[in-house]
C-alpha cells in the first residue's frame, strides 16, 4: 500500500468515526446509513482497526440493527479481546434484546478487562436480575457503589434487589433513601419507599412519598 493509499485509509477511518460518534451524540437519525457506510469503507481499507468495527456496531446498534451490531463488536473484540467497551456495549445490545445469559457474559468480559467500571457492575446486576438471580445482582450493585457511591440508579436497584427479598425492608428503604439523597426528583424511588414504608406499618412517611 502506498503512503497515498495509507493516508486515504486513516482519513476514511477517522471521518467514520466521527460521524459515528455524532450520531450517538446527538441522536440524527437521518446521518445513520451515511455513517455505516462511510464505517463499511473504512473497514474495507483498514479491517484489522477495532475502533471501526467498534463504531460500525454503535451505529448498527442505533439503527435497530442489532445482529449487525452484535456481529461488528464481536469483530472488535476478536481483534483486540481487551476491549472493554466493545464487550460492554455487546452486553447492552444481548440484554435489549432479550439474551440475558449472553448479556451477562459479556458483562463479565468487560468487567474482568475493566474491573472498576461501576457502569458495568451495574449493568451486570440488572442482566442477573432480569435472570431471577438477585443474589448475584446484589453483589454487583454493591460493587458498582463501592466504586462510585454517589451512583443513585444502583442505590435505587440495589433498594428492589432487597425488597424481594423476606425480611430484608429496611435494607430496600435505606437505599430508596440514599438514592433520593442523591437524586431528590427520582420518582420511581420516592414510589419504591412509600410501598415499603408502608409495608412496615410506617404510613404517614409513606403517605409523605
Amino acid at each position: 500500500m502506498t503512503a497515498h493509499r495509507q493516508t486515504r485509509s486513516w482519513l476514511l477511518l477517522y471521518f467514520a468515526l466521527a460521524v459515528a460518534v455524532s450520531v450517538t451524540c446527538y441522536g440524527n437519525s437521518d446521518t445513520n446509513g451515511e455513517a455505516i457506510a462511510a464505517c463499511r469503507e473504512a473497514i474495507k481499507l483498514k479491517p484489522d482497526a477495532p475502533e471501526a468495527w467498534y463504531n460500525l456496531g454503535v451505529v448498527s446498534s442505533d439503527s435497530g440493527r442489532t445482529d449487525d451490531a452484535i456481529a461488528a463488536y464481536r469483530q472488535a473484540i476478536k481483534i483486540k479481546p481487551d476491549f472493554a467497551a466493545a464487550w460492554y456495549n455487546l452486553g447492552v445490545v444481548y440484554r435489549d434484546s432479550g439474551h440475558i445469559d449472553d448479556a451477562v457474559a459479556a458483562y463479565r468480559q468487560a468487567i474482568k478487562t475493566k474491573p472498576d467500571d461501576a457502569q458495568a457492575h451495574y449493568n451486570l446486576g440488572n442482566a442477573l436480575g432480569d435472570g431471577g438471580r438477585s443474589q448475584e445482582a446484589i453483589v454487583q450493585y454493591e460493587e458498582a457503589l463501592r466504586l462510585k457511591p454517589d451512583f443513585a440508579e444502583a442505590h435505587y436497584n440495589l433498594g428492589l434487589a432487597w425488597a424481594h427479598r423476606p425480611g430484608r425492608s429496611n435494607d430496600a428503604i435505606a437505599q430508596y433513601e440514599e438514592a433520593l439523597r442523591l437524586k431528590p426528583d427520582y420518582a420511581e424511588a420516592h414510589n419504591n419507599l412509600g410501598t415499603a414504608l408502608n409495608a412496615e406499618g410506617r404510613t404517614r412517611e409513606a403517605i409523605a412519598q
